[in-house]
């Protein structure tokens, strides 16, 4: 899949989601994060690591996958776009817990735009779509996705960035909460 045809596919799903679970988000923010989510991912990045003087971490280094989103959001960052934005391009691969509302909503739909093919990524898409348009069913969403993420990886023996561990524990308490409100 091409890049344009990807970030098209991001975009749209993302104002789908504002529109629909959070229409009190900035329209512009939202495009603004979905269109530039990926705006270094098909550059070097232990060079943009050194450009943007982020400490190339051993969480990082170990997770390259993730790398753009940090490079990204710094790039974003210099050029003066909002913390919002900022932080929605920062988290789009990793989440992270209590994520803000945009940052949810353009973590699900990097995950489950229309141009996606993987299984998982179909599932989670048909989840949303046949779901209650709520916050909570969100955050549901966001849990089922960290978790085939979490279990994806372990499956492949590849590292796994603590930000997405936390996240992935963060919303399961969540679930967990909001399964049982009396926590028992």
């Amino acid at each position: 899949m091409s890049r344009e045809k990807h970030i098209s596919g991001v975009v749209s799903a993302a104002e789908m989601i504002r529109s629909e679970v959070f229409p009190h988000v900035s329209k512009e923010d939202v495009y603004t994060a979905a269109f530039y989510h990926d705006c270094t991912k098909n550059e070097e990045q232990i060079s943009l690591l050194k450009e943007y003087c982020i400490e190339p971490t051993d969480d990082l280094l170990r997770s390259p996958a993730v790398m753009h989103a940090f490079t990204g959001a710094e790039r974003l960052k210099r050029e003066g776009k909002n913390e919002s934005v900022v932080n929605a391009v920062r988290y789009h691969t990793t989440g992270r817990p209590n994520m803000t509302e945009i940052e949810k909503i353009i973590f699900i739909a990097d995950y489950i735009e229309g141009n996606r093919e993987y299984e998982s990524c179909k599932n989670a898409r048909n989840a949303y779509l046949q779901g209650e348009k709520t916050s909570k069913n969100l955050d549901k969403l966001i849990y089922t996705v960290l978790k085939y993420t979490v279990d994806h990886l372990n499956e492949k023996k590849v590292y796994i960035h603590p930000l997405t561990i936390d996240a992935a524990e963060w919303y399961e308490r969540r679930a967990v909460e909001d399964a049982c409100p009396y926590g028992l």
